[in-house]
């Protein structure tokens, strides 16, 4: 069965207990990339988690390996697609962060998986939109919400939501990006995900802080530390560490717990 969530629910307790076995596992996809490629890309596919914590170059090379020598095409291929892209995006490269996601959009349709579909457009979304299309980005988005939203997945629905918000905060409308970034965090928490509130909390932050609300942007930054850290994240939580560094050199010391 293919995952739903990036990162999933259980990404904090599934690192902190394979994290001493991170080489055994990278060791056993190194020899399923030449032995049982499609053995691999099952095993991969549960892993990505620590891979996104431990080793990004190291599960984006593997994932390429393992989607160029496994030819079968199913939600796991998908999985892995995908993750793939957000890899490479993490790692840089974005227009390889392209190829792969597309690939992965295009292979959802044609499978059916509109769960998974809807995190390849919003995966391509984030992508544009840290490229600089703003425009483009927020098109990507709406299209994984109404996807998630007929498949009845709540998180998926949080998190694009709150990423629309973000493309009218970069177009100066901070009303419109703050009401849909709230509706976000309503979301994420009637799903009870930790993550995408920590999303939220964080554009909450930055909404805030462009407006010249430095309180109410600490709060919200403290906030997202508090949701992301057991994550381990190395985008949401390095853009709220940021902020709250940027807040700190203004004297605002008081406000967190860092």
């Amino acid at each position: 069965e293919s995952r739903e969530l990036w990162p999933s629910r259980r990404a904090p307790e599934f690192v902190g207990d394979l994290e001493a076995d991170y080489a055994d596992v990278r060791a056993a996809l190194e020899w399923s990339v030449a032995a049982d490629p499609c053995a691999g890309m099952r095993l991969l596919s549960g892993m990505l988690d620590l891979f996104q914590v431990l080793g990004q170059a190291d599960g984006r090379r593997l994932a390429q390996q393992l989607i160029e020598r496994c030819p079968v095409r199913d939600g796991k291929r998908v999985d892995v697609q995908i993750s793939a892209g957000a890899l490479a995006w993490w790692t840089g490269d974005h227009d390889a962060a392209r190829r792969s996601l597309a690939e992965a959009r295009r292979l959802s349709a044609e499978l059916g998986e509109r769960a998974l579909e809807g995190w390849a457009w919003i995966f391509e979304g984030l992508v544009e939109l840290f490229g600089g299309s703003v425009g483009l980005a927020r098109e990507h988005f709406e299209e994984g919400r109404r996807l998630h939203h007929d498949v009845g997945l709540a998180s998926g629905e949080a998190r694009s939501t709150a990423a629309i918000g973000l493309t009218f905060m970069l177009e100066n409308d901070s009303r419109r990006a703050t009401k849909l970034v709230e509706d976000g965090l309503a979301m994420a928490v009637s799903a009870d995900d930790r993550f995408a509130q920590g999303q939220s909390h964080t554009y909450l932050g930055m909404i805030a802080q462009s407006m010249g609300d430095e309180r109410a942007a600490a709060s919200q930054y403290e906030s997202a530390v508090h949701c992301l850290r057991p994550f381990h994240d190395a985008s949401l939580l390095s853009m709220a560490l940021v902020g709250q560094a940027g807040l700190l050199d203004l004297g605002y010391v008081g406000f967190y717990a860092v």
